[in-house]
């Protein structure tokens, strides 16, 4: 249920409806959304100065599997926080999984995204927390690097809004 709403096979109404039946309870869709919103994390300042930096040396997309619940509630945050009204105006472009009905580590999402914007697979770079996308993003040709939260941070990876490229393992 939780990856149908992430590439918005099925809609909010029909997700939370899914939480009632499963649930037993009547909750209304205000709780059920919070409690949904609950495991959203916050983005450091240093983060957002690093994708400023990183978008005047870059081409830089965004590639979320993210939802309708939680989309709306984090450009809420950002905008409140960083001044920015959504992510994609961090980014060059923007892809929301529930939007492109992909999400990561599908194969054909980073495709669209390579097909989307001539795009040479030998050329990107993809980075994420998650071993399994970045494996998915290595499938599709991608140059990849898995960024382990539990020993490094995304500020470990770039200087100056550059990325490491010695990360990179052949």
């Amino acid at each position: 249920m939780f990856d149908k709403l992430d590439t918005g096979s099925i809609s909010p109404d029909e997700f939370r409806n899914e939480i009632r039946t499963i649930s037993g309870l009547n909750i209304s869709d205000q709780d059920i959304d919070s409690a949904w919103n609950a495991m959203l994390l916050d983005m450091p300042k240093q983060r957002i100065h690093l994708l400023e930096n990183a978008k005047k040396y870059y081409r830089t997309f965004l590639l979320s599997n993210t939802n309708a619940i939680h989309y709306p509630e984090y450009s809420k945050y950002l905008l409140a926080e960083h001044g920015y009204e959504s992510l994609s105006m961090l980014f060059e472009k923007q892809y929301l999984s529930h939007e492109i009905k992909l999400r990561k580590p599908n194969i054909e999402a980073f495709q669209h995204i390579l097909s989307e914007n001539n795009l040479k697979p030998s050329e990107t770079l993809f980075f994420d927390d998650t071993a399994q996308h970045v494996a998915g993003a290595k499938k599709a040709g991608l140059n990849a690097y898995w960024l382990d939260l539990s020993k490094e941070s995304i500020d470990d990876i770039f200087e100056n809004g550059v990325f490491k490229e010695s990360l990179l393992k052949p």
